[in-house]
């Protein structure tokens, strides 16, 4: 998992989710100047279509890019994404979005 303390803000990130919450993440983190190369999500009927007609669903697969997580199927998304070895961070309305590297940007 991708530790905010210690490392510095990502300047391209994916986000896991294609619903309303990734929508919100996606927007957010673009006004934060973070490029959101892709979205994820286990939905097969999202995949190559658009989010807000501007991010490309895609199949969930193993990426270099930090993996925001903004679903509220969150805990099955993380273990999902550590067995195929991605670092992620969480993202949403349970989680204090100002606590990882939006404050350092």
């Amino acid at each position: 998992m991708y530790n905010v303390g210690t490392q510095s803000a990502p300047r391209s990130v994916v986000v896991f989710g294609a619903g309303q919450g990734g929508s919100f993440a996606a927007c957010e983190l673009t006004k934060k100047g973070v490029a959101v190369k892709s979205v994820f999500d286990n939905d097969r009927s999202k995949w190559g279509g658009l989010l807000d007609e501007q991010w490309d669903i895609e199949q969930p697969s193993p990426t270099k890019e930090l993996v925001v997580i903004a679903s509220m199927y969150a805990v099955d998304i993380a273990k999902q994404l550590k067995e195929m070895g991605c670092n992620y961070v969480y993202y949403g309305p349970c989680f204090d979005r100002e606590l990882f590297f939006f404050r350092n940007l």
